[in-house]
């Protein structure tokens, strides 16, 4: 599939933040959950990380919904070190759930901390379109708007608990090399059909 560059998505009413990632890491749902750039640069509409990213805060739990959808779209540039796509946890490290998009070569899911599931699926260096629906009770993962896989286990166990993507909001420090655009989260559930739909609507050609 040849992915889209230019033309962007357009916000709805239930969209928590919307990062187009052409030439800052600003919101563009009007929510205000704009990102604060750490070695990022933008070229051919995309941001690029070049080491240590940019943790964007989002929003805490007393407010972000039970469930949730995120897609982005990203290259990974290198398979060595890891590489984390979200992560939904307390300023002690405790995590509800996370993922790594780049762990060593595979791709892992994390929920309620220190519990990782293999998911069995190699990370690589092609351009693909993220996305994962998670409630109280499950995280789903699709990679192209296809499900890929499904990990089954109470999400909600920690207080005070924040959602950042591509780095920890409590210490900025993971390192990154790969390119970023059209990040989307979004409090609803997004059905399998749907997040087919979502890819080849906005990002296939």
């Amino acid at each position: 599939m040849v992915y889209k560059k230019k033309k962007g998505w357009k916000p709805w009413a239930n969209t928590i933040a919307y990062y187009p990632l052409k030439e800052n890491s600003n919101d563009l749902s009007w929510n205000w959950n704009n990102g604060t750039d750490t070695n990022i640069t933008y070229s051919d509409w995309k941001a690029v990380f070049n080491s240590s990213g940019t943790s964007c805060i989002l929003i805490d739990k007393t407010t972000l919904p039970t469930t949730f959808t995120l897609n982005m779209i990203a290259q990974i540039t290198t398979l060595n070190w890891y590489q984390l796509a979200f992560r939904y946890s307390d300023s002690s490290g405790y995590d509800n759930c996370r993922c790594y998009l780049n762990w060593y070569g595979s791709i892992q899911l994390w929920m309620t901390n220190g519990n990782t599931q293999l998911t069995g699926i190699s990370a690589d260096t092609n351009e693909h379109l993220y996305s994962w629906v998670v409630e109280s009770t499950q995280m789903k993962f699709y990679i192209d708007g296809v499900l890929k896989y499904t990990y089954v286990k109470n999400v909600w166990s920690y207080s005070w608990a924040k959602l950042s993507l591509w780095n920890r909001w409590y210490n900025t420090n993971e390192w990154l090399k790969w390119t970023m655009r059209e990040v989307i989260l979004e409090s609803s559930y997004r059905t399998d059909a749907e997040i087919l739909n979502l890819a080849k609507q906005f990002w296939f050609a």
